[in-house]
Formats: structure tokens, C-alpha cells, sequence
């Protein structure tokens, strides 16, 4: 199990909703400056994980293929694939399908990692 403490700033972290088994995904750095951390020791720590990065991708003969299925003839979807696959618009579609599926990544939860620092508290007599 990672620890917290051995993480870099910049790594992505799931940070586990107290009742509803939902998260959010966020930087380490934002993690420590979040109430999800900064309540302690008032409210207990949620789970934590990594963040599993997974980018989507594009299949063009899929997709035609699901658009004409049941409702096209015979091997129609291999021809119009045949016909656009090499066009320079659909090559540039698909360029940039896969420039917004890297701007916007899916976040799955990973290995869990133990929260083995506890936050500062700035002057324990002003609180």
C-alpha cells in the first residue's frame, strides 16, 4: 500500500465520499488544502486511493457499425467505411477526439494508499 507521504504533489488521488460510496478525483496538493483533510481530527479521514487514468478512445468502424446495424443491407458498414476511412476530415475528426478524450480522462479508483500524515494546525491556542 503507497503511503500519502511518498506521493508527489501532482499525483491523483480518489478521495471517498463519507456516505454516498461516490469520489472525487484531485491532486494530492489539493487534498491537503480540502476539508476532506483538513477536518480531522473532527470528522475521521474518507478512504483514499490512487487514480486509474483511462482515456477514451475512438473506433471509427465501430462506430459506423452500430449507426447502420439493423437498419442498412449487408456489409454496409464496411463500405462506408471503406469510403471515408482515409479522408482527411475524418482523419482530422478523429485527431481531435482524441485531443478532448486526453483533456478530459475517466478516473477510476486504484490501489489504496494510507493517510499516514495528519494536518498542522497553525497555532493550536487561536482555535
Amino acid at each position: 500500500m503507497k503511503k500519502l507521504s511518498e506521493l508527489s504533489m501532482d499525483t491523483m488521488i480518489c478521495v471517498g465520499h463519507q456516505n454516498d460510496g461516490e469520489f472525487d478525483v484531485m491532486s494530492k496538493e489539493d487534498y491537503l488544502r480540502s476539508s476532506w483533510f483538513l477536518d480531522y481530527p473532527y470528522e475521521p479521514f474518507t478512504s483514499v486511493c490512487l487514480a486509474d487514468k483511462s482515456v477514451l478512445t475512438f473506433d471509427l468502424f465501430d462506430a459506423i457499425e452500430r449507426i447502420g446495424e439493423d437498419s442498412s443491407y449487408e456489409d454496409w458498414d464496411e463500405d462506408v467505411y471503406n469510403d471515408i476511412k482515409d479522408l482527411p476530415e475524418t482523419k482530422a475528426f478523429l485527431e481531435k477526439f482524441k485531443e478532448a478524450s486526453e483533456r478530459n480522462p475517466t478516473y477510476w479508483e486504484g490501489e489504496a494508499v494510507e493517510i499516514d500524515m495528519i494536518p498542522e494546525k497553525e497555532d493550536a491556542q487561536d482555535v
